[in-house]
C-alpha cells in the first residue's frame, strides 16, 4: 500500500526545529512514522538527529516557493478526488491478481517444487555428478559423468538444468502491469493486470559451451555459477510457493473481504465531494469551494480526515478525524466560537500544553500554516472546516 506523507522540504515553516527533533526522536503514535531516537526506541544518536535536522534544514524551499506550493498542491488534492475511481479500480485489479497467484501456488508447486532436491541429487548422484559439483552441495563425487566442456557441470546435468529452468520461466511467472493506450484527450483507463514468463530463469547449458549465458552486460557467465544463481532463485521461489500453497487460507482469509471493501469503496466513492452543496454550505461561489477542499485535503487532511493517508478508496469523510480530532458535525464551531480564533490557530499552530479555544489544550503537535499559506487561503480551509 503507498502512504501519503506530508513535504518535508518547507517542514521547518510548519514547525520549529525542537519540534521536528521530538517527531524524530519518539515518531508520531499511530502513524507509520516510528520512534528513530536513543531516547524513543530508535537507534539514532542524539548527534546523528542532530545532522537529520541540520540535512532538512539545508533542503528548506524559500518562503516564497513555499508559498507557490500551496496552488499545486490544491490543484493535487483535486486531481486525486477526481481520480477516485481509477485508484480503487486499479487496487481491485491488483488485488484480484494477488487472489489469483494464491489460488494457483499448488498448481506451481506440483510443477517446480521437487526441482531444487532434484538439482541438488543431479550434482552428488554418480553418472552426473562431477567433483565441483559434488562439492557445492557438500558430497562427493564417486562415478562422475561425462563433462564435455569441463565447466563443472555433466552433460547430463546440463540438460536436465535447461529442461527445468524452461519449465520454470513459465510456471514461476511475473505479473505485468500495462497501462492501456488510449487516445489524446480520453480518460486513462484501469491498469491490465496479467502474468509473463519469469526472466530470472531465462538460463539454458550447452553441455560444449562453458560460458552458454550472459549477464546484464553482456558479459560471458560460466555455466556453473548460472547454475548456483538458478538453483538459488529457485529455491527462494518454491519456498514461497509452499508456504503460499500450506497458508492459501489464511492468506484468502485477507485477501477476499480486502477486495470486497475495494468493491463496496468503487460503490460509495467515498472520495467524491458535492462541491455545489459544499459552496452552499460555505456561503461562497463552487470555485472557492473547490480551493477549500484542494488546500484542506492538501494541508489538514492526512490528520483530520480518517484514511486519507491511505488513498481515497479508504477515505471516511471528510473532517472526520484520524491523528488529529474529528472536525465532523460542527465541532470547529463548538471549539472555535469566534471565527477568528480558528484562523488565528492554524495560523500558528499548538504549542504543547498551551491552551487553544474553548478547553483545548495544545500537545504541539498541531503545525502552523501561516509561513506556507496566505490569512485568505486559510480563511477558505476555516470556513470549511466550519461547514463539516
Amino acid at each position: 500500500m503507498s502512504w501519503s506523507a506530508p513535504s518535508l522540504n518547507d517542514v521547518l515553516y510548519r514547525y520549529s526545529p525542537e519540534e521536528v527533533q521530538y517527531w524524530i526522536v519518539y515518531g508520531r503514535a499511530n502513524t507509520p512514522m516510528p520512534a528513530n531516537g536513543l531516547l524513543g526506541g530508535g537507534a539514532m544518536s542524539v548527534q546523528e538527529v542532530d545532522q537529520t535536522i541540520a540535512w532538512l534544514d539545508s533542503i528548506q524551499l524559500s518562503q516564497a516557493d513555499a508559498f507557490a506550493q500551496s496552488v499545486p498542491t490544491a490543484e493535487a488534492a483535486l486531481n486525486r478526488i477526481a481520480g477516485g475511481e481509477l485508484t480503487t479500480q486499479n487496487l481491485i485489479n491488483r488485488q484480484e491478481a494477488e487472489i489469483a497467484d494464491v489460488n494457483a501456488a499448488q498448481s506451481k508447486v506440483d510443477v517446480v517444487g521437487s526441482y531444487p532436491e532434484d538439482i541438488r541429487d543431479l550434482f552428488q548422484a554418480p553418472g552426473t555428478c562431477t567433483d565441483g559439483s559434488a562439492a557445492y552441495v557438500g558430497a562427493t563425487c564417486s562415478d562422475p559423468g561425462v563433462d564435455s566442456d569441463r565447466d563443472g557441470l555433466s552433460d547430463e546435468t546440463e540438460k536436465a538444468l535447461t529442461a527445468m529452468a524452461a519449465s520454470a520461466m513459465e510456471t514461476i511467472t511475473v505479473t505485468v502491469v500495462t497501462k492501456p493506450v488510449v487516445e489524446e484527450g480520453q480518460p486513462p483507463l484501469p491498469d491490465e493486470y496479467s502474468t509473463g514468463p519469469n526472466a530470472l530463469y531465462d538460463v539454458r547449458f550447452d553441455a560444449f559451451i562453458a560460458f552458454t549465458n550472459t549477464d546484464a552486460e553482456g558479459l560471458p557467465v560460466q555455466d556453473f555459477t548460472a547454475a548456483e544463481e538458478f538453483l538459488g532463485h529457485l529455491s527462494n521461489d518454491v519456498l514461497l510457493l509452499n508456504v503460499t500453497a500450506e497458508r492459501k487460507q489464511a492468506f484468502l482469509d485477507n485477501l477476499v473481504p480486502g477486495l470486497k471493501f475495494l468493491e463496496d469503496a468503487l460503490d460509495t466513492r467515498p472520495w467524491d465531494v458535492d462541491f455545489e452543496a459544499v459552496a452552499g454550505e460555505m456561503g461562497v461561489s463552487v470555485d472557492d469551494a473547490k480551493l477549500a477542499v484542494g488546500l484542506f485535503n492538501g494541508y489538514c487532511a492526512r490528520c483530520h480526515t480518517g484514511g486519507y493517508s491511505a488513498g481515497p478508496s479508504f477515505e471516511q469523510g471528510p473532517g472526520s478525524g484520524a491523528w488529529g480530532p474529528s472536525l465532523a458535525d460542527g465541532r470547529s464551531l463548538v471549539q472555535f466560537p469566534d471565527i477568528k480564533d480558528q484562523i488565528a490557530f492554524i495560523i500558528s499552530g499548538s504549542e504543547n500544553a498551551v491552551g487553544y479555544g474553548v478547553n483545548g489544550i495544545g500537545s504541539g503537535r498541531m503545525p502552523g500554516f501561516g509561513s506556507v499559506l496566505s490569512e485568505e487561503q486559510i480563511t477558505l480551509i476555516v470556513s470549511y472546516e466550519r461547514s463539516l
